[in-house]
């Protein structure tokens, strides 16, 4: 493992979560009209004057690059940091995967309604793809594996 390369992307992964964070704040404070002072969040100026459909569509749309920005992320730092191609690989098929399972999840409550019902769900399934977890999770078992097969 290339650990200066692996600390370089953990650093990059954990300051945007903390950017997504931030703005993620601000636009619901400007969705709820909340517009107290609050140090952690960010409020874009241009977004307070939008109408409410506009500032949903922006929340989503920051919600589907945040995703494709933490998977990018994680894969390259994967593949960058460790000279086997399974952590990247098993990194790819993970995001698939909760990519897909996210978009069934959305297009369901499209056809059948009940947002509100799936919504803890997918907020649960966002929360962990817009943060390092799946990088270290990831990184952690790769390195308990070469362990094992080198104790052998």
């Amino acid at each position: 493992m290339k650990t200066f390369k692996w600390i370089i992307f953990l650093l990059l992964l954990s300051m945007t979560s903390y950017f997504r964070e931030m703005i993620f704040l601000g636009v619901n404070e400007i969705i709820s009209n909340d517009f107290d002072y609050n140090p952690y969040s960010y409020q874009p100026i241009f977004l307070k004057s939008k109408p409410l459909p506009y500032l949903i569509k922006v929340k989503f749309s920051m919600t589907a690059g945040f995703s494709f920005l933490f998977a990018v992320l994680t894969i390259l730092g994967l593949r960058i940091s460790f000279s086997s191609k399974f952590p990247s690989k098993f990194a790819m098929f993970a995001y698939s995967f909760l990519f897909i399972l996210g978009g069934l999840m959305a297009v369901i409550t499209k056809i059948l309604g009940g947002f509100d019902i799936f919504y803890p769900f997918l907020r649960e399934l966002i929360g962990y793809i817009h943060n390092p977890v799946f990088y270290i999770l990831i990184s952690a078992t790769t390195l308990a594996t070469q362990s094992i097969k080198d104790y052998k």
